[in-house]
């Protein structure tokens, strides 16, 4: 008998895209820092949480910054619930790593800090 397992995916109400949004994101926001990441956290008013990724040109080619992206995402679709409802989260990338466990390792460091 086949399961069929719930879709993960990242959908397009999920994520932060007005600019309206993102300066509301870093005027308002509470922030937690690691050596690689920055993250921006603020209260809306929906009922799920909303993501959001900053990286500047000088972390690598696009390649590296598409990878780090990429990791960013996959923590939010992995451990979507684990986040609280109603938040508008914004992940600034400030280096590259060379590890994926390591990154995602870190991020989910930094929002148990913020969720707990």
């Amino acid at each position: 008998m086949l399961v069929k397992k719930k879709r993960e995916k990242i959908y397009r109400k999920e994520r932060v895209s007005k600019r309206e949004d993102f300066i509301r994101l870093v005027q308002q926001g509470s922030r937690y820092y690691s050596k690689q990441y920055s993250v921006i956290i603020v209260q809306n008013n929906l009922d799920y949480a909303r993501l959001a990724i900053s990286i500047k040109k000088n972390v690598g080619n696009a390649a590296v910054r598409n990878y780090e992206k990429r990791v960013c995402r996959e923590l939010f679709r992995r451990e979507k619930e684990w986040f609280k409802k109603g938040n508008d989260i914004l992940i600034v990338i400030k280096h590259q790593t060379k590890d994926f466990h390591k990154s995602y390792n870190t991020l989910k460091k930094i929002f148990h800090r913020c969720f707990s």
